[in-house]
């Protein structure tokens, strides 16, 4: 079965999300620096994780040290995570439809 890794990133409360394929009901096991790394609570197979401070604790800075443990985690290459991490965090200019009305972000 081939599944896609998935991220997200919540501005708000510094917590970047990721899963392998679609999300599943999970159990953690934590790490460090904010960093817990989901199991599929069915299988107990690898499924995914959080990092809970994203920038509090410096990610941005060691990105390349978090896909090897991501990638580890789920069994895919490190430079592949941090690819779509990076492309998650990418900042996106708003877009106007029409004068006047309220922007949107693509």
């Amino acid at each position: 079965m081939y599944s896609v890794l998935q991220a997200s990133y919540d501005s708000m409360s510094d917590v970047l999300y990721f899963s392998l394929g679609d999300p599943v009901p999970n159990e953690t096991e934590g790490v460090a620096n904010g960093l817990e790394l989901g199991f599929d609570q069915e299988t107990g197979a690898p499924c995914g994780g959080t990092v809970v401070g994203y920038r509090q604790y410096e990610w941005p800075h060691h990105l390349d040290k978090l896909a090897a443990i991501i990638g580890n985690h789920l069994g895919m290459a490190p430079d592949a995570v941090e690819t779509i991490v990076s492309e998650t965090l990418r900042p996106r200019a708003p877009i106007v439809r029409a004068a006047g009305s309220q922007p949107f972000y693509q």
